[in-house]
C-alpha cells in the first residue's frame, strides 16, 4: 500500500464482535465483575478474565483510506441490530426460546452483519488485493442484499441452562461443518454453503442456545433442550476451529469439558 492509500486512523477499537452480543456470553453469578468473561486463548492456551470491552475488537479496522469518505460505517450500519439483539435474546431466553420463529428475520440479519464485518471477511478481500474502502464498501452491500443464502437452509434452535456446561463462541462465531469428499479433498466453502445437503452451519445466540441449519430437511424438533453430547460435540468443534480465542461463560478444559474447579 503507497503512503497516500494508508487508513486514516481514529485510533477507536471497532469491534466486530458486539459487546452486547459478547455480554450474552457472561455467567449470571458473574454479571457484575469488571471481567466477567472467559477469554481462552489458543496460542498460550489460557484462559484470562476481560470484560466484554476487551475482546472481539480490531484498532481502526472499520477506517476508510479516504479522508473523504462520507458512507455509513459500522457504527451506524449496525446500530439498529446492535441495539435490540441484547434485549430480544434475554426475552427469548426467559421461555427457553420457544419464540424464537417469530424473530428469526432479524436473527438472520444478526448473523449476517457478524459474517460481513468479521475478520474472516476482511482478510479475504485482502487476499483480492482489494483495498480497505474497497473493503468497506463490499461489506455495506452485503448487508444491503440481505441474508438471501441463509434463508435458503432449514434452521433448528437448541438450548441448554447450565453456564457450567455452556454454548460458547469463537472470534468467528457463525462456523460451517462439512464432510470431505470421497477423494478425500475437501470442498470450497462456496461450494459447501452453495451445494452441498451435508453442510451445517452454527450460531451460538448467547451461552444458552445456538442456532443450527441445512440445506437439507430437519427433521428433529426445531426447538429442544441440548443432547448433551450434541453440546459437548460442538464446543469440540469451536476450540478446533478457533484461531485466536473462545468465550464462555465460565472456564472449560482444552477439551471443551467443563473444568473440574468451576
Amino acid at each position: 500500500m503507497s503512503e497516500t492509500a494508508k487508513p486514516r486512523t481514529t485510533g477507536r477499537k471497532d469491534h466486530y464482535l458486539p459487546q452486547g452480543y459478547l455480554r450474552g456470553f457472561i455467567h449470571p453469578e458473574r454479571w457484575n465483575m469488571p471481567q466477567p468473561l472467559w477469554r481462552y486463548d489458543v496460542c498460550q492456551k489460557v484462559w484470562k478474565e476481560r470484560s466484554p470491552a476487551q475482546v472481539g475488537y480490531r484498532i481502526a479496522m472499520y477506517d476508510p483510506i479516504s479522508p473523504h469518505d462520507q458512507r455509513l460505517v459500522a457504527d451506524e450500519l449496525f446500530e439498529n441490530l446492535e441495539n435490540n439483539y441484547p434485549p430480544l435474546i434475554r426475552e427469548l431466553s426467559e421461555t427457553n426460546f420457544k419464540t424464537w420463529r417469530h424473530h428469526f428475520a432479524f436473527l438472520l440479519k444478526f448473523m449476517q452483519m457478524i459474517c460481513s464485518r468479521s475478520p474472516l471477511f476482511f482478510e479475504h478481500t485482502e487476499s483480492a488485493a482489494l483495498d480497505r474502502d474497497t473493503a468497506l464498501s463490499l461489506m455495506r452491500v452485503e448487508m444491503l442484499r440481505g441474508p438471501s443464502q441463509l434463508r435458503e437452509f432449514d434452521w433448528a434452535l437448541r438450548w441448554t441452562d447450565d453456564p457450567n456446561d455452556p454454548c460458547i463462541a469463537s472470534e468467528q462465531p457463525f462456523v460451517m461443518e462439512h464432510p470431505t469428499s470421497r477423494d478425500g479433498t475437501a470442498p470450497t466453502s462456496t461450494e459447501a454453503f452453495l451445494v452441498s445437503e451435508k453442510t451445517w452451519l452454527y450460531f451460538p445466540l448467547c451461552w444458552k442456545a445456538v442456532l443450527f441449519g441445512s440445506r437439507a430437511k430437519i427433521t428433529d424438533p426445531p426447538t429442544d433442550k441440548f443432547d448433551l453430547r450434541d453440546l459437548h460435540k460442538l464446543r469440540r468443534m469451536y476450540f478446533t476451529k478457533a484461531k485466536n480465542y473462545v468465550v464462555s461463560p465460565s472456564r472449560l478444559d482444552q477439551d471443551g469439558m467443563p473444568a473440574p474447579h468451576t
